[in-house]
């Protein structure tokens, strides 16, 4: 969806400029990260940002900003705004697997490359994600049976209550 003057939403701008605008990880950036991860939608990035900082890291700190692009077919222009042709960010992504084509043709119009295979997308930082990021994130999740007990007891908690209930 454009607004007019075709510069696209105004939730989408705020997105994507507020993202570059709070990363403060070194002054002499003024304020820009050196990466930028390119992902399909704000549940993406939300799942990256959370996943990110159960791993212990800061993505500011890291000097990355992690971009929700709302929806595949925008990445062109998100590669043509950080990319080589305009602020020259190193880039990577992640795109489900229904996207990897067009993920591989705008990489090529951008002047980035991908090849032709997967492999090729993976060398520049674009990773394919086998169904999508959600179904990425419950396969990494360990099984119940391996998490700790603490994290357990909410869910036999629940999983009690519903035997409960039933007739």
């Amino acid at each position: 969806m454009r607004a007019a003057g075709g510069k696209g939403t105004a939730s989408a701008r705020m997105l994507a400029d507020g993202s570059v605008a709070d990363m403060t990880a070194d002054p002499a950036l003024a304020g820009r990260p050196r990466v930028v991860v390119l992902v399909e939608g704000l549940s993406d990035r939300l799942a990256v940002e959370v996943l990110v900082r159960r791993r212990g890291r800061d993505l500011a700190a890291d000097g990355v900003a992690v971009i929700a692009m709302q929806g595949a077919t925008n990445l062109g222009r998100y590669l043509q705004r950080y990319g080589p042709g305009g602020l020259n960010l190193k880039l990577a992504g992640l795109c489900d697997a229904a996207e990897e084509d067009y993920f591989r043709r705008a990489l090529r119009r951008a002047g980035i490359g991908a090849g032709d295979s997967r492999a090729a997308m993976e060398a520049l930082g674009f990773f394919v994600c086998t169904l999508d990021l959600e179904d990425e994130l419950i396969r990494a999740a360990p099984p119940l049976h391996e998490r700790p007990v603490r994290q357990q007891a909410p869910l036999r908690a629940l999983a009690g209550r519903r035997r409960r209930r039933r007739p």
